[in-house]
């Protein structure tokens, strides 16, 4: 799980960094055991890549930087989590793929 921070953003700057998240393999739903996909709140994102949670957040920074405004990063690996209010994903969460290296 990945939470990026936008300083001084709008909506527009989510958006962008929603896309250049995406194109890192980046996803913003999870999956409940049940199934159903959820949607993660603004500006966390959910991957799945082979790798640590710091080369994780590189991968992160260097898409969050594609919003050219400054941000804070977390990234963290777990096994399990548990959510309570989110909002139901309209198209099912599609497993993240290996995320490519900035640049490459």
């Amino acid at each position: 799980m990945t939470r990026v921070e936008l300083h001084d953003a709008t909506p527009a700057d989510y958006e962008t960094l929603n896309d250049a998240m995406a194109a890192q393999g980046f996803q913003r739903s999870i999956v409940g055991d049940d199934g159903q996909s959820f949607l993660l709140p603004t500006g966390n994102f959910l991957g799945q890549t082979v790798g640590t949670a710091a080369e994780v957040m590189n991968i992160a920074g260097f898409a969050a930087s594609m919003t050219n405004k400054g941000f804070s990063l977390l990234a963290t690996e777990f096994e399990r989590t548990s959510w309570r209010g989110l909002k139901p994903s309209p198209a099912p969460a599609k497993p993240a793929a290996a995320a490519p290296q900035p640049g490459k």
